[in-house]
């Protein structure tokens, strides 16, 4: 035991003035100091995952809701062509059950067209257009 004492006071580095102990002790600090690096190496790796992760969900939403938005406007644009589809067509048909002087397919047509203009006044009601 005394041998070992001996040896790890004596001196190692003379321009310095370490020891052998000294220099175990740096050394020894060195390794843990590496290792706790090397262990929040994966650490960073994988903070570095979760954010680009989070990242491409948010633009997945992003997306997601800009084509929840075009489709509602596509959507909008198709039934305001099928309401004008509508109102020509019943209007054809009046004009045919007029000059026919059939009174029953008249009042039909008219009905249908108040029917097609509520629902008109409708869906600008929900737009905010009225």
């Amino acid at each position: 035991m005394e041998m070992i004492s001996k040896m790890m006071e004596s001196q190692v580095n003379s321009v310095k003035g370490t020891t052998v102990e000294d220099e175990l002790k740096r050394l020894s600090s060195n390794i843990i100091e590496f290792a706790n690096a090397k262990l929040q190496k994966p650490t960073l790796e994988n903070e570095k995952l979760v954010a680009e992760i989070g990242l491409l969900l948010n633009n997945a939403a992003q997306s997601n809701a800009m084509t929840r938005k075009i489709n509602a406007e596509a959507e909008s644009i198709e039934l305001d062509n099928f309401s004008k589809k509508l109102r020509i067509a019943f209007g054809a048909a009046k004009v045919i059950a007029t000059m026919d002087g059939n009174p029953e397919a008249i009042l039909f047509c008219k009905n249908m067209e108040a029917l097609v203009a509520q629902f008109n006044s409708q869906v600008s009601l929900e737009r905010g257009e009225i």
